[in-house]
């Protein structure tokens, strides 16, 4: 998670860029896999040939289906907290986008939430409160709760200063 501080402003962005180019990566070897032995074996004709394009397409559309799959799983995050306009601007980025617009007088608390995984290790992200009783994510699910902490700290004294 970076975070980046002026005078006005402070933006916390959580963007999970190794993961969204393997997931990239993937649609695309799944596209070139869709196409290619259709393009390639044309001359050919005989069982072993359509097995073998059938076989290719279907690693082709696995490759795809786990490549937006891997999107799907890891969002990025955006907020910015604007000290000229007294809001938070909240962007999750994933299949569709979600933004949220929340005045600073809305904000109730900022938290670090927990979860526990299936392995049993425990999982934390930044989370906004409102008065409302609203609890926005201003980050994804990983596991370095210090790193959230020295994050959530550094957000409180902009805040208050």
């Amino acid at each position: 998670m970076q975070v980046k501080q002026t005078d006005q402003s402070l933006l916390l962005e959580d963007r999970p860029a190794f993961i969204w180019a393997l997931g990239a990566g993937l649609i695309l070897l799944g596209m070139v896999l869709l196409v290619l032995p259709w393009l390639v074996a044309d001359g050919y004709e005989g069982k072993k040939v359509l097995a073998a394009r059938i076989a290719t397409t279907l690693f082709g559309a696995s490759g795809i289906g786990g490549g937006l799959y891997i999107l799907n799983l890891h969002p990025a995050f955006s907020a910015e907290f604007n000290r000229a306009e007294r809001r938070l601007s909240v962007c999750r980025r994933h299949f569709n986008t979600q933004r949220w617009q929340i005045p600073f007088q809305s904000i109730e608390v900022l938290t670090i939430g927990q979860k526990k995984t299936e392995e049993g290790k425990y999982i934390y992200r930044i989370a906004v409160g409102t008065r409302n009783g609203e609890r926005v994510p201003l980050s994804r699910w990983q596991d370095q709760e210090q790193g959230m902490k020295a994050v959530v700290r550094q957000v409180e004294k902009w805040i208050r200063t």
